[in-house]
């Protein structure tokens, strides 16, 4: 059998409200067996939640930051059943359909991926994490979207905390993350 060791690490999270409705980004990365290469990925979620009164907030509101890095963190391990190389995560590379649950402890936002289809066909399940960092998720929540590839670049862990570059990205360009 042809497996396939990757460790992966969340990066940064963000909630968007726009009037009526709110939505869920999360860049993380994957990162191969000796770390050499590294290849980002965002979730993007459909709406979970419904605003109230959205005639009270005409304008969208800024991105709240809910999870964070400050240095690498615990990198989690995954062993895949078949070969999947960096790129091959999502079948379709510009979105794959996959569930996000998340649930804030006191310090960590532990955050997993679910039934997404693999380049290799096959359905996997991972885990990864940030440092938690906000007020709204108060309970754990699943929230349905699609995991897109972003692009494949070096691994350098002192680098690792400025997170994906990319002008396409639709995460804040200049995150400011709090320090602890």
């Amino acid at each position: 059998m042809d497996d396939d060791l990757f460790r992966f690490e969340g990066q940064a999270g963000y909630i968007y409200s726009s009037r009526r409705v709110r939505t869920i980004r999360i860049a993380f990365a994957m990162i191969d067996r000796p770390r050499k290469n590294m290849a980002w990925y965002l979730f993007n979620s459909v709406a979970f939640e419904k605003l109230a009164h959205p005639d009270r907030h005409p304008d969208p509101m800024p991105p709240e930051m809910i999870g964070f890095r400050v240095s690498l963190g615990r990198d989690i391990p995954h062993t895949f059943q078949r070969k999947i190389g960096l790129t091959g995560l999502a079948k379709k590379p510009e979105g794959t359909s996959a569930v996000l649950t998340l649930e804030a402890t006191k310090r960590f936002l532990e955050c997993r991926i679910s039934n997404l289809q693999t380049h290799a066909n096959e359905f996997v399940s991972f885990p990864f994490g940030m440092q938690y960092d906000s007020v709204s998720l108060k309970k754990a929540i699943s929230v349905h979207g699609k995991v897109s590839f972003i692009y494949l670049s070096n691994f350098e862990e002192r680098l690792f905390v400025r997170g994906p570059r990319s002008p396409s990205l639709p995460l804040p360009s200049n995150p400011v993350v709090p320090i602890h």
